[in-house]
């Protein structure tokens, strides 16, 4: 699962099936098939950080990506409630920290690892989203960061896409590049640019790595 959004559905789906048994009958009734709920839902996060590992991450690695200051965003949804996703700490979560550092990147701490970037806004009130990022790309800012990592297409969607239209509103400049944590491990492990989809981010990350002597 490589989506926030959907991995959090699915495993609050299978929480409740398995501790309700008058929704496990309602699913079976629409389904037409019993559905007990323990079909595994895991991140790709989960997957690198504990089955493949950092060693096995780390021996993959072409180019380090040495000097490259990176906040790992969850957002909201990975790891919150603890009780259904079970996914790591739900206020310091650190699965995406030890993956990128395996790839050579300087992960910077900083306290807006889990807080919310407004998603479920982005269609219905979009004030509310570039509000909420605009707090995320502060703080990424103030802590030092080169870029943000994300392991959430639609909360990459929002830091990257509504960066400049929440400039344009505050008035202040970013300039933040916006990954998806895979596509820094490409680069790491010496995949193409174009394989990896950078030149779709709307915040260039072109000078950036250029400046830090990573490949792309």
């Amino acid at each position: 699962m490589g989506c926030a959004a959907c991995y959090n559905r699915l495993k609050t789906a299978n929480h409740h099936i398995t501790r309700d048994s008058e929704t496990r009958k309602q699913v079976a009734a629409v389904l037409g098939a019993d559905y007990d709920g323990k079909t595994q839902v895991l991140h790709l996060l989960e997957i690198l950080a504990r089955d493949v590992g950092m060693t096995k991450i780390a021996a993959q690695v072409k180019h380090p990506l040495r000097g490259l200051k990176v906040v790992p965003y969850y957002g909201c949804l990975l790891a919150r409630p603890p009780e259904v996703t079970k996914f790591d700490d739900p206020e310091n979560p650190t699965l995406m920290d030890k993956v990128l550092q395996a790839a050579g990147a300087t992960v910077v701490t900083w306290p807006h690892k889990t807080e919310c970037c407004g998603a479920g806004y982005s269609i219905t009130d979009a004030s509310v989203v570039r509000r909420l990022t605009r707090e995320i790309l502060v703080m990424a800012k103030a802590v030092g960061a080169d870029c943000i990592a994300t392991a959430c297409p639609l909360c990459q969607l929002n830091l990257d896409l509504r960066q400049k239209d929440t400039e344009k509103e505050a008035g202040e400049h970013f300039g933040l590049p916006v990954f998806y944590f895979t596509q820094l491990l490409g680069l790491a492990f010496g995949i193409p640019r174009k394989k990896l989809g950078l030149r779709s981010l709307v915040v260039s990350p072109s000078k950036l790595l250029a400046d830090r002597g990573i490949p792309a």
